[in-house]
């Protein structure tokens, strides 16, 4: 395998662009589902606030701060 590479310097270059495009598209869906998760509390939030009157309001928003967060596989 590093004959190949010692032959083939392009292969090098294709391997590291490869990688930088990897990370970077993990990077991006990593941000994604993070934006997706807060926008995904807020609703239930919003859904949960919508339908109750004066005092309720603050103790819904508050029992909601204190969910836990939905954890998936890899952040375990």
């Amino acid at each position: 395998m590093e004959a190949l590479f010692a032959a083939h310097p392009a292969l090098w270059t294709v391997a590291l662009i490869v990688s930088a495009l990897t990370g970077a598209l993990r990077g991006w869906l990593a941000y994604r589902t993070a934006v997706r998760r807060e926008e995904e509390h807020t609703r239930r939030v919003e859904l949960a606030v919508r339908h109750t009157e004066g005092a309720h309001r603050a103790a819904v928003v508050r029992a909601a701060s204190h969910l836990a967060p939905v954890v998936t596989r890899r952040q375990r």
